[in-house]
């Protein structure tokens, strides 16, 4: 009895010191895994439906698997580099599946679509009147330098190329666009005369339009 109470004894001797040397050591937050979100620019964006309906064009069914490879054959740094990432940009873009003869194919949004052919018939309508046209595009170089230039059929036009100093988030001026395109319009003028016709064709970005003044809303007193 007397060994056994002496065996007990150094037993919570020995449990008292250990739980006083040990501590709790907090666990490190979990880190997320992944790649961060892909941010394309508008440049990008119209490539992913360019090469779509280049593959429709040579009869070819689009898939995403298929769109992805042609664009990495293409464009090797392109930022999308895997078919998760491409479908929900797709997605994002309007694509959806649709079937056709019981097999799901990728198909434009029928709002596009519908664009699209109003585009090319005022384009066809423009070169049956003998218009000299003119593409306008913007671009970024490094952080901060925004490009803004005309391409036509003997390539760019090199006296309306214009290249200026953007904000933080790559931002256009539209009261510097409307200034460009007024100066731009002028040179045009000059170089084919009055009676030529000319078309400058832009896309939709939101500093392409301008309220005038009066379809501006009223202010309240």
């Amino acid at each position: 009895m007397k060994q056994l109470k002496e065996d007990q004894e150094e037993f919570v001797r020995f449990t008292c010191s250990s739980s006083t040397s040990l501590s709790l050591t907090p666990a490190p937050p979990a880190k997320r895994s992944g790649h961060p979100k892909v941010q394309l620019r508008n440049f990008e964006q119209d490539t992913i439906r360019l090469t779509f309906h280049l593959l429709l064009k040579d009869k070819i069914h689009p898939t995403v698997e298929n769109l992805l490879s042609t664009l990495l054959s293409q464009y090797p740094e392109f930022p999308i580099q895997s078919i998760t990432s491409l479908c929900r940009e797709m997605k994002a873009l309007g694509f959806k599946y649709r079937n056709t003869k019981k097999a799901k194919v990728l198909m434009d949004s029928v709002t596009f679509q519908a664009q699209r052919t109003v585009y090319f018939r005022k384009v066809d309508q423009l070169r049956s009147n003998n218009s000299i046209l003119h593409y306008h595009n913007e671009t970024w170089l490094s952080q901060r330098l925004a490009i803004s230039a005309l391409l036509g059929l003997n390539g760019f036009h090199l006296r309306s190329f214009d290249i200026f100093k953007c904000d933080e988030v790559h931002s256009m001026d539209s009261n510097h666009f409307v200034v460009w395109m007024d100066s731009t319009a002028s040179t045009l003028r000059s170089e084919h005369g009055k009676t030529t016709k000319i078309a400058i064709i832009i896309n939709n970005a939101k500093w392409h339009n301008k309220l005038t003044p009066e379809s501006e809303p009223p202010q309240r007193a």
